[in-house]
């Protein structure tokens, strides 16, 4: 739902994915703006938002990952990771289903049954930073 925070008002709902939301992204491209949403549907969402007229209409889907979802965007570039694995898939492409190839980010001896939860890009050192499911953090560069 996008909301009016003044108001409190439901200015437009819609049925993103067939599961519940996980995660909502907003960021802007070219004074456009855009929403990124993850489910249990397994499902990324791009959105474009119309804010003149309160809408979003469906870009892409990203599709492939297969456990809980965590995104993050730097460079115009999403960055996606779910179970051991991280995808990075280019925004804002003329494709509907986008598949995303997923890439083990740990050899088979590190962190075996280890999920990665969360990640965060911090864009001024150009480093990705990664929690696990056991309580560990992770920085790549």
């Amino acid at each position: 739902s996008i909301i009016d925070l003044r108001t409190g008002a439901i200015l437009h709902n819609w049925r993103a994915h067939n599961g519940p939301i996980t995660k909502i992204k907003i960021f802007i491209d070219n004074n456009e703006y855009y929403l990124l949403t993850t489910s249990t549907d397994n499902i990324i969402g791009l959105w474009h938002l119309n804010i003149s007229d309160i809408g979003a209409q469906l870009v892409s889907k990203y599709l492939g990952h297969n456990n809980s979802i965590d995104i993050d965007i730097y460079q115009k570039n999403l960055y996606s990771i779910s179970g051991q694995k991280m995808a990075i898939a280019p925004l804002l492409q003329p494709f509907t289903d986008i598949k995303l190839i997923r890439h083990k980010l740990f050899p088979k001896t590190s962190l075996k049954t280890t999920s990665l939860i969360t990640i965060n890009i911090l864009s001024l050192y150009q480093f990705i930073i990664i929690g696990n499911s056991e309580g560990q953090l992770k920085i790549m560069y």
